[in-house]
């Protein structure tokens, strides 16, 4: 008598149908009804969402590939600047007859050191940048290392520190590449966020895990409007300038947080700033009372 949903096959036509069956008497005899439902347009209706979010998401993730390409020129500009002075150093101690072999072997050594530290945050890009989405059990310790190689020099140029307060052994499990999007939507905010906020001083972001299978991202730049809070995870909605925000992030990461992490994604105002709350371990109620006498 449960639900339960089949396709109906005839030469090359299928249906999609939901059967409910029905036992019953009819002239001393013992029968069963079937009621059949065709679910051809509900297929179409859930196709056509998902591709909206599919779409929803690689707009998200495009405005934030833009964000990592500019973090990328930033971090490259120090190493470029060092690797074409020690060539241009080199150049004139060659042409004062000063370039001999103990030189030659440190500027060498230098150059290297310089183009592997460009090659790891390529590497680290190309990660962020990855599809994968197979669920795995990761620390979040990985996760927070892999963070700071991309954002901790613009966000030391912003004057903006990160203050990670983690229990090394917080496991997690999904998609490292999907949780990294999440951190990265939320400390960009908060970034920006600064950045408007001329009167505060000092910058600082935490980033702590808690008891509680939840990780908190905490900052002081202002908070949100309370007018703006019922609006923050709906699409394509932004505080910022035109220009500045698609609308996208938190809505994609909220829907991320739920869907992928079976979890959720909730935002704290606080005196003077927000606190971002990333929820693992969201408990289902009980839908009767046997599952209630179960679950005890």
């Amino acid at each position: 008598s449960t639900p339960y949903e089949i396709s109906l096959r005839y030469n090359k036509v299928t249906v999609p149908v939901m059967l409910q069956g029905y036992f019953g008497v009819i002239n001393n005899k013992p029968i069963r009804f079937t009621v059949l439902i065709d679910l051809r347009k509900l297929k179409e209706l859930q196709k056509e969402s998902k591709s909206k979010d599919i779409l929803l998401f690689q707009q998200a993730k495009m405005a934030q590939m833009g964000e990592m390409i500019n973090m990328i020129a930033h971090q490259w500009r120090q190493p470029l600047n060092a690797i074409s002075a020690a060539s241009i150093q080199s150049t004139m101690k060659l042409q004062l007859n000063q370039f001999d072999d103990e030189n030659f072997y440190k500027t060498q050594n230098f150059i290297q050191e310089q183009c592997q530290k460009m090659s790891k945050i390529i590497n680290t890009f190309m990660e962020y940048a990855s599809t994968k989405q197979e669920k795995e059990h990761f620390l979040f310790a990985d996760t927070c290392n892999m963070l700071l190689d991309l954002i901790q020099e613009q966000f030391i140029a912003h004057n903006i520190n990160i203050d990670i307060k983690n229990d090394n052994f917080f496991d997690i499990k999904g998609s490292k590449n999907m949780l990294e999007q999440i951190m990265l939507n939320i400390l960009m905010n908060a970034r920006d966020a600064y950045d408007e906020n001329k009167e505060e001083k000092e910058k600082i972001i935490y980033i702590q895990t808690t008891q509680h299978s939840t990780i908190e991202i905490i900052d002081f730049a202002g908070g949100i409007d309370a007018k703006h809070l019922d609006k923050i995870f709906m699409p394509y909605f932004t505080t910022k300038e035109q220009g500045k925000g698609t609308g996208l992030g938190l809505y994609m990461s909220k829907r991320i947080m739920q869907e992928h992490f079976k979890g959720d994604l909730s935002y704290e105002k606080l005196e003077n700033g927000s606190k971002f709350i990333l929820d693992f371990e969201i408990k289902k109620l009980p839908k009767s009372k046997e599952e209630l006498i179960h679950a005890v």
